[in-house]
C-alpha cells in the first residue's frame, strides 16, 4: 500500500505519468519539464501553476529537482509483483493488469488469458499510433476547412463591395428621389452579408473548438506514447478517438453569390415604383423603347410551325406548310423577329398557352439554321428561357440552370438592356416577379426568338405601369 501511495506521488499532474526530468515552480509544485513548458507556452503572458493556480508576473523559471528525479529513477527500476516479489512479465487480459509468473501459475490469475508484457505494450503503442494518425488527418481537414471559410469570407466581401458600388452608381442620377431605395437596398446587402458572416463565424468557432479539442487529445495521446513504463501505460484507460474531420465540409449556407445579391436589389427596385423598368431617367436604366418591329420573320420560320397572318403568333404544326426555300429558314420549329436590337433598352411580352413546351429569348442573326447548334440556347449565339415537362430552365451555350417561376402562368415579360449586357425574364403576375437575368457582352444585333412545341405561342405588344412599351 505504501508503495502504491508513493507511486501516485511520483505522477506528473499534467501527463499522469511518472516524472520525466522533474522541475519545480516557485510555488513548490513539480512537473515534467516538457509538460510544464508546453503548458506555459499556451498561456501567453498570464502564467499560472496548473496545480494551485498561483499567478506569476513573468514566465516562471524551472528549477530541476534532482532529488525527486533520483527517487523516480529508483522507483521505476523496482517493478516487481507486490505479492510474489517477482518481475512483472505478463499482462492479464481479464483483469487488465500486469502479473508475474507466480500469479499466472499459482496465484489468482491462474487459467486467465494472458499475453507477454512486451506484446501488450506493442499492441497499445500500435493503438495509440493509429489514434494519433486519425487526429493528424482530422487536423488537416480542419485546417483546410478554415482556409476555405476564410477564402469564402474574402470573396463574399469582394462580391458585396462590387454589387454595392454598382448599385450606388445605378441610382446616382436619381439620388433625391431614391434615397430610401438606396438605404434599404444597401441595408439589405449588409444584412445578407452579416447573416452569412455570422454563419461563417459560428462555423469557424465550431471548427476552432474542434481544433482545440483535437490538439488537446493529440497532446494526451503523445504523452501516453512517451510513457516508457509498461505498467503505467497499460494501467491508463484509452478508448480511442472520434473521427474529428466529420462535419468539416463546406455548407451552401456559408456563401452568397453575386447573382443572389443582384436579385435582392431587383426586388427593392420593383418595390420602389412597381418595376425599375418604369423609371424614365435613371443612370443605366432609362425608359425602354419600342422594338422597331416585333413581327416574326416568315423567312426564318421552320416548316413545322404556322405563323399567323399578322406575324404575331407562332404555333407548332405536324402538317408542314408549303414555303419557298430560303437561306435564313430554320430546319426546326422556331423563328426570329424581323427587327433587331443593337443598342438601348427594350421590353416585350410573350403569351403562351397553358400547356406544352416552348422556348423564348433572343439570338444573333448569325445563328446556324440547321443541325444541333441551330436550337436556341444550344450555342453561344442565343439565350433563352424554356418550359419542358412543367420544368423551367434558362440556357445559354448548352449550359442550363433550373429556375422556379412559382406559378405556371401564361404571360412573361422580357427586358433587354443591350448596352449593359443584360437579358431579364419576368413572370407577369401581380406584382411582377423577376425570374432570371443573363449577363453577357453582346457583339451582334439581337432578334427576339420563339420556339414552340405542340403549343400556341403568341407575341404581343403591351404596356407597363401606363408607360407605352
Amino acid at each position: 500500500m505504501a508503495s502504491a501511495n508513493l507511486g501516485e506521488e511520483l505522477d506528473c499532474s499534467i501527463c499522469l505519468s511518472k516524472y520525466t526530468d522533474p522541475v519545480m515552480l516557485d510555488c513548490g509544485h513539480n512537473f515534467c519539464q516538457v509538460c510544464i513548458s508546453q503548458a506555459l507556452d499556451t498561456q501567453e503572458g498570464a502564467y499560472r501553476c496548473p496545480d494551485c493556480r498561483a499567478d506569476f508576473q513573468e514566465r516562471p523559471k524551472l528549477m530541476r529537482n534532482l532529488k525527486l528525479s533520483n527517487i523516480v529513477e529508483r522507483f521505476s527500476h523496482n517493478k516487481r509483483c507486490s505479492v510474489h516479489k517477482k518481475i512483472l512479465e505478463y499482462h492479464c487480459l481479464e483483469d487488465d493488469t500486469c502479473i508475474c509468473v507466480s500469479c499466472l501459475v499459482e496465484g489468482e490469475h491462474n487459467c486467465h488469458q494472458v499475453e507477454l508484457l512486451d506484446e501488450a505494450i506493442q499492441k497499445k503503442q500500435h493503438q495509440l499510433g493509429e489514434a494519433l494518425q486519425t487526429l493528424n488527418w482530422g487536423m488537416e481537414d480542419i485546417t483546410r476547412s478554415i482556409d476555405m471559410l476564410n477564402e469564402s469570407k474574402r470573396e463574399l466581401r469582394e462580391r458585396t463591395a462590387r454589387v454595392t458600388t454598382r448599385f450606388t452608381s445605378f441610382i446616382g442620377d436619381l439620388r433625391k428621389q431614391v434615397d430610401d431605395l438606396e438605404k434599404t437596398g444597401c441595408g439589405e446587402l449588409s444584412r445578407r452579408e452579416e447573416q452569412v458572416l455570422v454563419c461563417v463565424s459560428a462555423r469557424m468557432r465550431e471548427l476552432e473548438i474542434k481544433e482545440n479539442e483535437a490538439l488537446s487529445k493529440m497532446l494526451e495521446v503523445e504523452n501516453l506514447r512517451n510513457i516508457t513504463d509498461p505498467w503505467i501505460l497499460l494501467k491508463i484507460p484509452f478508448h480511442g478517438v472520434d473521427n474529428v474531420e466529420e462535419g468539416c465540409g463546406k455548407s451552401d449556407q456559408l456563401s452568397l453569390d453575386e447573382a443572389t445579391l443582384m436579385e435582392v436589389l431587383h426586388d427593392h427596385c420593383k418595390a420602389f415604383n412597381a418595376s425599375a423598368i418604369n423609371l424614365e431617367t435613371r443612370s443605366g436604366f432609362s425608359s425602354p423603347k419600342k422594338i422597331p418591329d416585333i413581327s416574326l420573320d416568315l423567312n426564318t420560320a421552320g416548316n413545322s410551325v404556322v405563323v399567323s397572318d399578322d406575324l404575331k403568333r407562332i404555333t407548332f404544326s405536324s402538317k408542314q406548310p408549303t414555303r419557298p426555300d430560303h437561306s435564313q429558314r430554320f430546319s426546326t420549329c422556331q423563328a426570329l423577329s424581323v427587327g433587331n436590337i443593337s443598342k438601348g433598352q427594350y421590353y416585350w411580352e410573350v403569351e403562351t398557352s397553358g400547356s406544352g413546351d416552348w422556348k423564348i429569348g433572343v439570338a444573333y442573326p448569325s445563328i446556324e439554321r440547321e443541325g444541333p447548334k441551330s436550337f436556341i440556347g444550344a450555342n453561344e449565339k442565343s439565350w433563352c428561357m424554356a418550359r419542358s415537362a412543367k420544368e423551367f430552365v434558362v440556357t445559354h451555350n448548352s449550359v442550363s440552370e433550373a429556375i422556379k417561376p412559382g406559378l405556371d402562368v401564361c404571360q412573361y415579360g422580357i427586358f433587354l438592356d443591350y448596352s449593359a449586357g443584360q437579358l431579364s425574364f419576368y413572370r407577369l403576375t401581380e406584382p411582377m416577379v423577376h425570374l432570371y437575368t443573363f449577363n453577357a457582352t453582346f457583339t451582334e444585333p439581337l432578334h427576339p426568338y420563339l420556339a414552340p412545341k405542340p403549343v400556341r405561342v403568341k407575341v404581343v405588344l403591351s404596356s407597363l405601369s401606363n408607360h407605352e412599351i
